[in-house]
């Protein structure tokens, strides 16, 4: 898979997170519908082509498909992010090519999350909030990590003719806001054989930077 990534070099130390990189960027090239996931009638359903990450304060844009010849003219006209009353001047920018697998590529992966994964919409929630034991618990959550991986599969028009399995080492609640909505998230580390592909999240909100696993290492 190729993806393309561009780094944010700023003055000081980017203390904002995803959602407001988005919107000033969207703000400052509003002309281009991708960045914020609409196409020429609407909103575009599918995985969003370009993702707004904040990592150790640092502000990055991962694009792929038709998301990537757009992170270029950012790159070469992004001069500040203002967020609020906040101005971040842009010192300068990197911008590198990442080829990456994706999908099942016959071995097992470990990973871990780097951000928050937001498995839960309100319907899976009610049920989770009402499934008391641990394994129960972690058994929804699997198979919800998996339908997450064929949700990306499909959106990024992989072929997977295998099924994905993942088998939860471990997940811990992550109590958290989107704005001003208090939601549920997870710190999951997990065993897979679907490879996901660099700096790409799984689940809800991943043009926003939930759902960033790092990988471990293969099994």
């Amino acid at each position: 898979m190729h993806l393309r990534l561009l780094t944010l070099y700023t003055d000081r130390p980017f203390c904002e997170n995803g959602s407001d990189l988005r919107r000033t960027i969207t703000a400052s090239f509003s002309d281009i519908a991708v960045l914020h996931n609409h196409n020429g009638t609407g909103f575009d359903y599918r995985s969003p082509r370009v993702r707004y990450l904040v990592i150790d304060r640092v502000p990055y844009l991962i694009s792929f498909d038709d998301g990537l010849e757009i992170v270029e003219r950012i790159y070469r006209g992004q001069a500040s992010l203002r967020c609020g009353q906040k101005v971040y001047q842009v010192t300068g920018t990197e911008l590198q090519d990442i080829h990456d697998d994706a999908g099942i590529c016959g071995d097992l992966y470990h990973y871990q999350s780097h951000t928050p994964w937001l498995a839960l919409n309100e319907e899976n929630y009610e049920c989770y909030m009402k499934v008391s034991g641990t394994l129960e618990r972690r058994a929804m959550l699997e198979r919800i990590m998996a339908a997450n991986m064929l949700a990306l599969a499909k959106n990024v028009e992989l072929d997977v003719q295998e099924k994905i399995m993942v088998k939860l080492l471990r997940f811990d609640e992550a109590r958290l806001k989107a704005g001003q909505t208090p939601m549920l998230g997870f710190r999951a580390e997990f065993v897979t054989n679907f490879r996901i592909p660099a700096f790409i999240g799984v689940g809800k909100m991943v043009s926003k930077g939930f759902g960033l696993m790092k990988y471990v290492s293969a099994c």
